[in-house]
């Protein structure tokens, strides 16, 4: 367990409700029924963010569940180690704007441990995803886009 690696680390949980959990290591707290809203409080607290997902092979995108989670995360300039699936390999440039793992729990270990030490790149890592936010995964673009392709069947 990461409380072998380095007992100072700690794991915050957001739940949009209350969940039963089974009984969680003394680094990890479980926060229930938080707000959608209220989420980017807690993302600045925090160092970094994991995005887990297990591969669906039944699925197009490799993946179930919404990848709207990266976007907050990357908003909030937080490092964010992702899942090399789907979409969201796509969005992550590995090394550049996040980190990608293939789940491998030694992998997300090497990848917590290596921006805990070495903060200067998991704060340019945050920025950069910050700055993609603000310059393109954007809802302003997201729009635009849908309303050009809706003209577009009008005509």
């Amino acid at each position: 367990t990461f409380l072998e690696v380095d007992p100072t680390v700690s794991f915050i949980f957001l739940m949009n409700k209350n969940n039963k959990l089974p009984e969680m290591p003394k680094n990890c707290i479980v926060i229930n029924e938080v707000p959608y809203e209220s989420a980017p409080v807690y993302f600045a607290s925090v160092d970094a963010c994991l995005l887990l997902y297990e591969t669906k092979p039944w699925t197009k995108w490799g993946f179930y569940g919404s990848s709207l989670k990266l976007f907050d995360y990357m908003a909030c300039a937080k490092s964010v180690i992702a899942s090399n699936v789907g979409q969201i390999s796509k969005v992550i440039k590995d090394g550049e704007n996040g980190l990608l793992t293939n789940n491998n729990v030694n992998d997300i270990v090497e990848k917590i441990s290596f921006l805990i030490k070495n903060r200067d790149v998991s704060t340019r890592i945050g920025q950069s995803a910050r700055e993609d936010v603000i310059n393109y995964y954007n809802w302003e673009r997201a729009v635009q886009e849908t309303e050009s392709v809706l003209l577009n069947c009008l005509k």
